[in-house]
């Protein structure tokens, strides 16, 4: 007869998984990311720019478990565009790569990818149970809209400022949104132009652009009354043609030639 003594289990070795050093890789991998987004986005607005997109309107739906972007649209203003094949650089880590890997990815899947980021970062688990949806917009009006903002902070000490003697508003639109550039009291039409320069210098706009205002006066007097209008090249970064009404009427008075 043989005894047999019982024996216990013997103790499972200690994990040799660090979870301290996987969570901090992830957060420090995902500062690297956030760190990236920023010149990502300038690119995106620059591809966009240089193609005539004014606004880009993205749609994402959250239900049954399988998040997804629904849609993707491209404006020009009030007219929906389609998205050319132009290619841009987009800033990319891989989990086994500590290297930034740039991308070269069409401004649509540019678009797709930042706004997957976005839900990410700010309604992480929108894709759970029956999900979010709703729209992002990426509109280039707010980009001309912050250098007015930097500007008009930096005149505050400046002797002579260079965004004085008018406003700009962001006008809400059905896709998207507008900027109206305006002044109810003294508008200075010199400090709109160097304003539209120096914007079409940071943003790197191309083509032209026009205004035109207009001279009022709250009593009646016959020389105050009038206006005009400038073209400026943006690419060119120069103002090429302009007009006004007053010296047009008195040279068509005096017999000039009213067509000049």
């Amino acid at each position: 007869m043989t005894l047999t003594e019982p024996t216990l289990t013997p103790p499972m070795a200690p994990p040799t998984v660090d979870m301290t050093q996987i969570f901090a890789a992830h957060a420090a991998r995902a500062a690297r990311i956030e760190a990236l987004r920023p010149g990502s986005k300038d690119r995106l607005f620059d591809g966009l720019t240089a193609v005539g997109i004014t606004h880009v309107t993205v749609t994402f739906d959250g239900v049954g478990d399988s998040g997804q972007i629904e849609s993707i649209g491209a404006w020009s203003g009030e007219n929906a565009v389609d998205f050319p094949a132009t290619e841009i650089e987009y800033a990319a880590l891989t989990w086994d790569d500590p290297e930034v890997e740039m991308r070269q990815l069409s401004l649509e899947d540019v678009v797709e990818q930042l706004a997957y980021d976005f839900l990410s970062d700010t309604h992480g688990g929108w894709e759970n149970n029956d999900g979010a949806w709703g729209e992002f917009c990426f509109d280039a009006a707010a980009r001309a809209l912050a250098l007015f903002q930097e500007l008009r902070a930096a005149d505050q000490d400046a002797d002579d400022p260079d965004v004085a003697g008018f406003d700009l508003v962001r006008q809400d639109a059905p896709k998207g949104s507008t900027l109206w550039i305006h002044d109810d009291d003294h508008g200075d039409v010199e400090a709109v132009i160097r304003f539209v320069l120096r914007l079409a210098e940071e943003l790197d706009l191309t083509g032209l652009w026009g205004f035109q205002y207009a001279l009022t006066c709250s009593r009646p007097r016959l020389d105050a009354f009038g206006g005009g209008a400038h073209v400026i090249d943006l690419g060119a970064r120069k103002s090429f043609g302009w007009s006004s009404t007053q010296e047009w009427l008195v040279a068509a008075l005096n017999g000039e030639d009213a067509d000049a």
